[in-house]
Parts: C-alpha cells; structure tokens; sequence
C-alpha cells in the first residue's frame, strides 16, 4: 500500500504524455498501472508488440486487461520471425559459448526490431513528453554486469524523451 501510494504520488507530478511498452509482464504492467492511477488514461498511452514468441493468445489477454481506448496493439511477429531465421547458429567453440552467442544475437535482433516498431508507433501518437519503463533493480544489475542485455535502452534517446522508471528501486 506505501509503495503504490508513494509511487502515485511521485507519478503525479508528472506533466505532459507518457508512452510505455507493454510487454505482457508484471514489471510494464505495474509502471503503466501506476501511472493510470496518477495522471489519468488520458495521460499515458501503452504500446503492445507481439514479437511472435509470445503466449499464445497473450496479445488478446493484455487487450482483455488493459482495454483499447489508451494502448496501441501491433502484430509484428512476422517481421521478428524473418529476422531471427537469419542469424546463423555459431559451429565452431564450446556449446556454451554457441549458446550464449546465438541466443545473445536473438535477443540483440529482438531488440532492435522491438525499439523500430517502437519507435514507429510512438512517432505517430503525438504529443508524448516521456517514456514510461517497468524497469527494475534486475534489470541494471544485468545491464551493468553484462549478464544480459535490455531491449529498450536508447528509446527515449530516439523520440528525444525524458525517461520514467518508477520501478528502478525494486
């Protein structure tokens, strides 16, 4: 009850738009929630793409959750397929290091495919002033140790927005 009072709180000094990439997570989920609650449905606006490697039937479960009237819903699962058949799996060294270079190249390719549709949407909606992340204290411990890299660093920088990470803490 503190935190999501606090989080509130805090959130609601917030002026103008945000954006926020809705995954399916509890981490975007929460961030987008809390921001619901601080600045209005009006004020905060998700974007929803399905990479193909979802649950199945997941994009209709956020829509389900979340509703239309603030969040866009894109279909792009057959632009990441494309993308990921491409990456050849390394042959050469130890299956360990095969795995963690085919799969960080994945997860590299999702990335950037990720932040292009991203950003794409984002462009047409107008009037955004920041970006709303889920990001938690999991998520820059791995980013700072390199154990694994994060799909939406350099966003804000692309659409020249301020960046809100009310989860950062936890």
């Amino acid at each position: 009850k503190t935190f999501v009072a606090e989080s509130v709180q805090w959130l609601g000094r917030i002026q103008g738009k945000l954006i926020c990439g809705l995954s399916g997570g509890v981490d975007s989920a929460v961030a987008f929630r809390l921001a619901e609650r601080a600045l209005g449905s009006d004020r905060v606006h998700g974007i929803f793409v399905d990479n193909g490697w979802m649950r199945e039937g997941e994009m209709e479960e956020v829509r389900a959750i979340f509703g239309t009237s603030n969040v866009t819903y894109v279909d792009a699962s057959g632009r990441f397929h494309t993308a990921i058949e491409a990456i050849p799996y390394p042959t050469e060294g130890p299956l360990t290091d095969r795995e963690y270079h085919y799969y960080e190249a994945v997860r590299k390719t999702m990335g950037e495919i990720f932040i292009e549709v991203f950003v794409d949407i984002a462009k047409n909606l107008g009037g955004v002033q920041g970006l709303l992340q889920g990001t938690n204290w999991a998520d820059i411990i791995e980013s700072i140790t390199g154990l694994k890299s994060q799909h939406n660093v350099n966003i804000a920088e692309l659409l020249q927005l301020s960046v809100c990470e009310p989860l950062a803490g936890m």
